[in-house]
């Protein structure tokens, strides 16, 4: 009997020394713009392994050796809040503060890609144009002429050589010129007026 008194002694005495070096940490996380509790965020004690989350109604609870400890709180979307507890058992109500977030500039354009890069040619065409002394192209074309009535009753197409001299001066040549000329269902075509000296190797349609 006096074997178990003593055991039963000793078990209570080593419980009460162990627990006196614990210490309880509860309470809840809130969003401090809103006041709503933030669910699942992440609890981490400092220089160790532990650590905890609150739960979906924001709340937690955590168990600290004796001594000074370091508490994270972290959530997505929200700035960190680190504080410190030593041998007290608390209750707290922690704000964490929505973090805000620095974007690159976004430019809105109403045009497509390819009428933006249009319009950026457009305005260095000056720029573009100073640099260039000469050059020679070949230039394809079609005119067609119509009738409210009739519809299109002619259609030309041509190929033409274009120089261009800097600072300003153009000249055009027409090397091949197809006319077809068109009238209700039927159509008549010309013959072909070619400059001469060309050759057939040298001339395309689109």
């Amino acid at each position: 009997m006096i074997k178990t008194k003593f055991l039963i002694f000793v078990l209570i005495t080593f419980y009460n020394l162990t627990f006196s070096q614990i210490v309880r940490i509860e309470g809840s996380v809130f969003n401090k713009n809103t006041l709503q509790p933030i669910s699942y965020c992440n609890i981490t004690i400092q220089n160790s392994t532990r650590g905890t989350t609150s739960n979906s109604d924001g709340v937690f609870k955590v168990t600290l050796s004796k001594g000074e400890n370091r508490i994270k709180f972290s959530s997505i979307g929200f700035e960190d809040t680190i504080i410190t507890v030593d041998n007290a058992n608390l209750k707290l109500n922690i704000f964490l503060t929505e973090k805000s977030y620095v974007l690159d500039e976004v430019v809105v354009s109403p045009y497509t890609c390819a009428k933006q890069f249009i319009l950026e040619a457009v305005k260095t065409n000056e720029k573009q144009r100073s640099l260039i002394k000469y050059y020679n192209a070949l230039s394809y074309s079609k005119t067609l002429f119509t009738t409210k009535k009739l519809g299109i009753i002619s259609l030309i197409e041509a190929i033409s050589e274009v120089s261009f001299f800097s600072p300003n001066k153009y000249k055009g040549n027409t090397l091949r010129r197809f006319p077809k000329f068109v009238y209700g269902k039927h159509e008549w075509e010309s013959g072909f007026q070619i400059k001469s000296g060309v050759t057939k190797s040298e001339l395309f349609i689109y």
